[in-house]
């Protein structure tokens, strides 16, 4: 406002309302990370930093704090400066993730002259990395006061000892930072020097740069007044220090990992570790987890810190279980398995290389296997089925277990083949597949007879009545729970082609026969809906004779988008646009241009789901070649899916409250991008066709850009690419894969408009440019192509 005027803001390139995509479309905007900015975002809640695989949660919060386990008793630890009550404030904390993406957290806060920086990390001092789920860690904490004031002060720094409390364990709630953590009764421990000790073990060892007073107090000296809402603070560990102006102390401590204490004997190993020791080992530790995954280098830093930072999240999900040998395959911190949700985390991970890394999670599900696994879960997807006996289900309790979730195990067992091409280690899992295989075409026939008619029924082919998802609601659910066990069955088909086991001619029949199943009951079951004109495909069979408020209410979610990402329909299929232009018009969703993949939201319109259908629109749109599309819905999830400094991923969010993160982080939504940052370089959806670079912008081609994929795990073998742009000319060296030859491969390279590409040539020889693409000569080797400007 100037001279009491209103200034008007400048218009957005993006509007954050449901004509984004038409206008990106429309005006060929390739969004960035400004363009989709301007809601609430994200803070970071809940970060696990424990050791890979390491079974003992470590989780740290945005006001500085951590707890040590998932249940409302776990150990917490905060801290607070300058007063016993001189908590952090988590909103105006600023966090990072150690060199960009590494599971170690580094937060900074000032107030009142002082700046208080924290780094937080997990250290494993007996072993190199977790293989039983019973080895040792450590908590590693940096600390640093620093005086940014006029002049030397006394500084007190409080280590508080508390309880997690619902914020720990908190699913569908904010994390609110609530001081009753701090409020637990007087521990009976001592300090002894530099540690603190309980009768039977030590809790920490702490080392300091210089001067202070430590003490240890078990109680508030104050109780506080009755009006006043701050808990009585106890258990302290006080450090008193004297900081001339610009002066910093360092602090560091090692701890134990649960709210139980290490042995006496752990107690030398403790005092003798270093801070930067343990910070050596967490980086190690993560790259060599990164080392067998394909290496992504865009123009874009923090995509790249992304894609890193997502894969390393993935992992840290599959908890060690030291009982049966297996990994619990999480998807989040807190309890529960979801077979279908797995899936989404798991093929992704496998196919950027990690798939060693995620045999111990299918171990999970195979020794599980119902009848059949050695370790037998003895459960049943909740359906109108005959016998559980050859379907895989997760562990989230009876009323939980979804119909889609043996086709969703058999997509994972699919793809761990596919990509490595290991025929041993398929053989050997051969039979549990087989059992799968059989209890899906067992359920199938049940449903395969004829009405009073003589006709066949409506659901003619399809899995039994089930539940599809969370919801306690049986109901012929053909595009979410018959669409992924249709995957399952189609990849774990072309898997036993190409590993030609003698079972490949009849797996491919019936794999065919199911789509051709669910095709015919779609054709049976879809209408032009009267109020739109648009074509409807509904997510269940008797949809239009449900009444409204007994259907399965998420169709957005699990309706006909499921079938386009699965692969029954093509994305040019005419019901792709009518099905958005549906949903824009019908569901009046806020902001639905910006975050098209949101399907639901719930509590008046507060409540979102991110990181669920997005993965299915971004390869629809690049499939369409409605690029600008693919990069709104990608960069749009990024932005309001995740926290925007650390990179963790969230179920559901707020879009008036930051720190409402549900299941954060979540491990499908991890997976689903790691896809979509996949599929911008290598894209496989159409099968037999491998696509490059087709969702990369057009900016990463600028002169001076570069882009770098290496060691890329795909269907056809491990392959390369490198990008070079300059001023009058594109370079780009193409590996292509080492054991077979796509049936077409194809590069295609979006120039900005002002520089387009006049000639091109592969290895020297001239080659066609058909719009934006160049289809590569199908031969092994080295592709060598220039594209002049």
């Amino acid at each position: 406002m100037k001279d009491g005027t209103a200034t008007k803001e400048p218009e957005r390139r993006v509007p954050l309302d449901d004509t984004a995509l038409a206008k990106v479309d429309a005006e060929g905007i390739e969004v960035d990370w400004d363009d989709v900015k301007g809601l609430a975002t994200l803070l970071m809640c809940r970060l696990p930093v424990q050791v890979c695989h390491h079974p003992h949660l470590v989780q740290a919060h945005p006001d500085m704090s951590f707890t040590l386990g998932p249940t409302p008793d776990a150990r917490a630890i905060g801290l607070a400066l300058g007063k016993p009550d001189g908590f952090p404030d988590m909103f105006k904390v600023k966090r990072r993730l150690h060199r960009g993406y590494l599971p170690v957290l580094e937060s900074e806060w000032e107030n009142d002259g002082l700046r208080l920086a924290q780094t937080v990390l997990t250290y494993l001092p007996h072993d190199r990395r977790v293989t039983t789920g019973k080895e040792t860690q450590y908590v590693a904490m940096r600390v640093t006061v620093t005086n940014t004031g006029d002049a030397e002060r006394k500084v007190p720094l409080f280590i508080y000892l508390g309880r997690g409390g619902s914020d720990c364990v908190a699913i569908y709630a904010p994390f609110t930072a609530s001081a009753t953590r701090w409020a637990e009764a007087p521990l009976p421990l001592k300090l002894d020097g530099s540690a603190l000790l309980v009768e039977n073990g030590a809790v920490l060892v702490y080392r300091v740069d210089g001067p202070v007073a430590a003490a240890f107090v078990p109680k508030a000296v104050e109780e506080p007044a009755a009006e006043d809402k701050v808990p009585a603070l106890n258990n302290a560990l006080r450090f008193d220090m004297l900081l001339a102006k610009g002066a910093t102390r360092i602090l560091d401590f090692v701890m134990a990992d649960t709210i139980e204490p290490l042995p006496m004997s752990e107690l030398p190993a403790m005092q003798k570790l270093t801070f930067d020791k343990a910070l050596e080992q967490a980086v190690g530790r993560s790259d060599a987890l990164l080392a067998p995954a394909m290496k992504l280098t865009t123009p874009d830093a923090r995509i790249n810190d992304i894609y890193k930072a997502l894969i390393l999240s993935a992992l840290s999900l599959q908890f060690r279980d030291p009982d049966n040998g297996w990994q619990i395959p999480r998807q989040a911190p807190c309890r529960g398995v979801w077979s279908w949700e797995f899936a989404h985390l798991a093929v992704p991970l496998i196919a950027v290389g990690c798939h060693r890394e995620l045999d111990l999670s299918l171990k999970y599900f195979i020794d599980r296997q119902n009848g059949v696994g050695p370790k037998s879960a003895n459960t049943k997807p909740r359906g109108n089925i005959k016998s559980s006996r050859g379907s895989f289900t997760g562990d989230t309790g009876a009323n939980q277990l979804w119909m889609n979730e043996t086709g969703s195990i058999l997509w994972v067992l699919a793809e761990r083949f596919r990509y490595s091409r290991d025929t041993e280690w398929l053989k050997a899992h051969w039979p549990s597949i087989l059992a799968a295989w059989e209890w899906i075409q067992t359920e199938r026939d049940t449903t395969r007879v004829k009405d009073e008619n003589g006709e066949k029924v409506r659901y003619w082919g399809l899995l039994p009545s089930g539940m599809p998802g969370d919801i306690d609601l049986y109901c012929y659910q053909f595009t979410f729970n018959d669409g992924f066990t249709w995957l399952g069955m189609s990849e774990i088909a072309t898997a036993a082609r190409e590993a030609r086991m003698p079972e490949a001619e009849r797996l491919t029949k019936d794999a065919a026969e199911y789509r051709q199943c669910i095709l015919d009951v779609l054709h049976r079951e879809e209408f032009v809906d009267p109020n739109t004109n648009l074509l409807f495909v509904p997510n269940t069979v008797f949809y239009r004779e449900t009444p409204a408020d007994k259907r399965d209410p998420y169709w957005c979610a699990d309706g006909p988008v499921q079938l386009f990402d699965v692969g029954i329909l093509h994305p040019t299929d005419k019901r792709f646009a009518d099905m958005v232009e549906f949903t824009r018009i019908t569901k009046s969703l806020p902001h639905s241009g910006i975050l098209l993949g949101l399907a639901e939201h719930v509590a008046g319109g507060v409540e979102w789901y991110p990181n669920q259908t997005e993965r299915s629109y971004f390869r629809s749109y690049l499939a369409r070649g409605e690029v600008e599309k693919a990069l709104l819905v990608l960069y749009s999830n990024l932005t309001y899916g995740m926290s925007n400094d650390t990179y963790v991923t969230t179920e559901r969010f707020h879009t008036d409250n930051p720190n409402f993160t549900a299941f954060h982080p979540n491990g499908s939504g991890n997976g689903r991008n790691i896809d979509m940052l996949r599929r911008m370089v290598i894209d496989e959806q159409d099968p037999g066709k491998l696509t490059l670079l087709r969702g990369c912008p057009g900016r990463w081609f600028e002169p001076g850009q570069s882009i770098t994929v290496e060691n890329a795990s795909t269907l056809f073998g491990t392959m390369a690419i490198r990008v070079k742009s300059e001023a009058d000319r594109i370079t780009i060296d193409v590996q292509a894969p080492d054991r077979e030859i796509p049936e077409t491969m194809t590069l295609v390279v979006r120039c900005p408009k002002d520089r387009p590409i006049k000639t091109a040539t592969v290895n020297g020889k001239p080659a066609k440019i058909r719009g934006e693409a160049i289809t590569l000569p199908r031969e092994k080797g080295v592709f060598h192509v220039v594209l002049q400007r």
